[in-house]
């Protein structure tokens, strides 16, 4: 067993901390900070991000040879916190001795508040991948009226009130949204304010979709996940992440269904609930969000194109391309050159 004691309130100090307690190493760029170990510990990457608004955004990627124990302390003024596991399990307790012991489930959110000076204990178990997100929401000294800070002093109102804060937690149903959004995070490959702006607009996603979800389990006695397992949740994943990675072959329903060992009717669900549509209307959006990509940054023709991603027919794939670009794949070809000659 292992802990690791974090009481920094500032990102940057609190990962230099951490990078003393891991043997890691420790690179910034801008408001992102990244610590990557490998060794006694076990292997891994821990991200941090501080965006405007008061909000910081934590990842934890960890495969650990260790059980592991994070503890932080909170100031006087503790932040409202929403923990999501995209990956494994973890629990939570309000101190090491407390008896209290919350389990947050793959594909779960936990919403935490804390009392002043109080303390979050995570345990992460050894030979268990993990991939969970923390969104910090930190209380501003002061109210101010940029659109940032009001989306602070809601969250606060909302969760905590205008007392005193509590040591509270509340575990939503499952959501595979928020774990699709991790995905997102972790391929955005742009750089500089760019990739800032980019990376505070998928966390704000993120949150929302916690926030939603915390808010249909107030308000509704049924779970939103019908009758879909955790494990199952992770085999829509799956093949979600398959269709986004191969979206040129000819997948039908039946083959998928044979792969993931769901039922048409718990696959078609699973695809409702992940991404609020059909299987084949997933498939076709994903082609033609790749289609798109092709057009602007490659030489292929619009012929080319339709056949590399998956399509059969050229005429099917310009009237699905018009409806969601209004014009040709031909036109937006040729007005993307156009674009990049006088830029």
């Amino acid at each position: 067993m292992r802990t690791i004691t974090l009481k920094s309130n500032d990102l940057h100090d609190g990962f230099k901390k951490l990078q003393a307690q891991t043997d890691g190493t420790f690179t910034q760029r801008l408001n992102e900070y990244v610590l990557t170990f490998d060794g006694e510990l076990g292997n891994g990457t821990i991200r941090g991000l501080d965006l405007r608004g008061g909000i910081t955004y934590l990842e934890f990627d960890m495969d650990l040879q260790l059980d592991v124990d994070f503890i932080s302390q909170s100031n006087s003024l503790p932040p409202l916190c929403f923990a999501y596991c995209s990956k494994g399990t973890i629990t939570h307790q309000f101190s090491s001795q407390s008896k209290g012991i919350t389990k947050i489930d793959n594909f779960q959110t936990a919403v935490l508040t804390n009392e002043a000076l109080g303390v979050n204990v995570l345990h992460f178990t050894k030979h268990t991948p993990i991939k969970t997100s923390i969104i910090l929401v930190n209380r501003l000294p002061s109210q101010g009226k940029a659109p940032s800070e009001l989306l602070n002093t809601e969250l606060q109102k909302k969760f905590i009130g205008d007392g005193p804060s509590a040591n509270t937690i509340t575990v939503s149903s499952y959501n595979l949204k928020v774990a699709e959004k991790m995905q997102e995070l972790s391929a955005v490959k742009e750089t500089g304010l760019v990739r800032s702006l980019i990376i505070e607009g998928i966390v704000h996603m993120m949150l929302a979709y916690e926030i939603k979800q915390h808010s249909i389990d107030l308000n509704s006695t049924h779970s939103k996940t019908g009758n879909l397992t955790a494990k199952e949740l992770g085999q829509i994943r799956e093949i979600s992440t398959l269709i986004n990675n191969y979206p040129q072959k000819q997948y039908t329903v039946k083959d998928l269904c044979l792969k993931s060992g769901l039922t048409p009717a718990k696959l078609q669900s699973g695809f409702k609930l992940m991404h609020d549509t059909t299987v084949n209307n997933y498939i076709k959006n994903v082609r033609v969000k790749l289609a798109e990509h092709l057009l602007k940054t490659t030489d292929m023709n619009v012929s080319e194109v339709v056949y590399s991603i998956g399509f059969t027919s050229r005429s099917y794939f310009s009237r699905i391309f018009r409806e969601r670009f209004q014009c040709s794949p031909s036109e937006y070809k040729y007005n993307t050159q156009v674009f990049v000659q006088t830029a």
